[in-house]
């Protein structure tokens, strides 16, 4: 999770929160060296693929955002569901909910759509408790 909170939010004075899933890593919404790379799996050639910091930085306005007084929060789409061409669930959240059912049924199949909005209600939850110092 990436999270931009802009000067002057407190606990006392919370702001709005802009919240957004980003499909080539957190470090791509803008150039700042601080924010940890993620490395992006090419999946037609299962190869590690580094995405440049802020590449897609003109899709996210960081410093507008902040200066209109909004925070803003990303998460990278493979952080939580890698978006496969088969739908398998090896590496993503899926894996650690589908089990059999009690009876031995297969389990509900649910899709990377569904495991991202999960995943952004996630960081929804854990973003609301954050309070600016």
């Amino acid at each position: 999770v990436l999270l931009y909170i802009p000067s002057g939010a407190t606990a006392a004075r919370p702001v709005p929160c802009i919240l957004g899933l980003n499909g080539s890593g957190n470090q791509t919404v803008h150039p700042d060296e601080g924010i940890t790379e993620s490395v992006v799996v090419e999946e037609a050639f299962r190869t590690p693929e580094r995405v440049a910091r802020g590449a897609a930085a003109h899709q996210w306005q960081v410093e507008t955002i902040l200066r209109r007084g909004f925070a803003l929060a990303t998460v990278y789409s493979g952080d939580v569901e890698p978006d496969v061409p088969d739908g398998s669930r090896r590496e993503g959240v899926r894996s650690l909910f589908d089990s059999p059912n009690e009876d031995g049924a297969p389990p509900p199949t649910w899709g990377a759509i569904a495991a991202w909005a999960w995943g952004l209600s996630r960081t929804l939850d854990a973003i609301a408790d954050v309070v600016p110092e």
